[in-house]
């Protein structure tokens, strides 16, 4: 019995030896898609990461009516986090509208990539800025 279904085996797979190959190539092409999408998942989330470290980059903002007591802001950084107070002045003429803050100790730090210079006659963040807010 085993012979006789190894024959048939041998001669379907003859028979049909294109349509298996290209099943075998479809396959082989969409595994290759699943690990190469993976790959380059995993590659995004770890440079974000790395770029967050390095950028200080904030992790979320909020605004209250009513300032924070100690209680709430101990609660809050207890819980590991940074907590940085931002009161903006805010001037409209017109169209524009101006907001001006105080300089931060900690977040929102502004780094150019590599390779990336400020136009001539723009103003950019220099590193005595970025030296005086921490964010080196």
């Amino acid at each position: 019995m085993q012979r006789i279904l190894s024959k048939r085996v041998l001669r379907d797979i003859r028979e049909n030896l294109l349509r298996y190959l290209a099943l075998f190539f479809l396959v082989a092409l969409v595994m290759y898609m699943v690990v190469a999408i993976v790959g380059a998942s995993e590659t995004i989330m770890q440079g974000t990461e790395e770029s967050a470290a390095v950028h200080h980059r904030e992790d979320g903002q909020f605004g209250v009516f009513v300032p924070l007591t100690e209680k709430e802001t101990a609660q809050i950084t207890d819980k590991g986090v940074t907590l940085q107070r931002i009161f903006p002045w805010i001037f409209i003429r017109a169209s524009p509208r101006l907001r001006v803050y105080q300089a931060r100790e900690r977040l929102i730090c502004l780094l150019l990539n590599r390779g990336r210079k400020c136009p001539q006659g723009k103003s950019c963040w220099n590193s005595t800025m970025r030296k005086n807010m921490n964010c080196n």
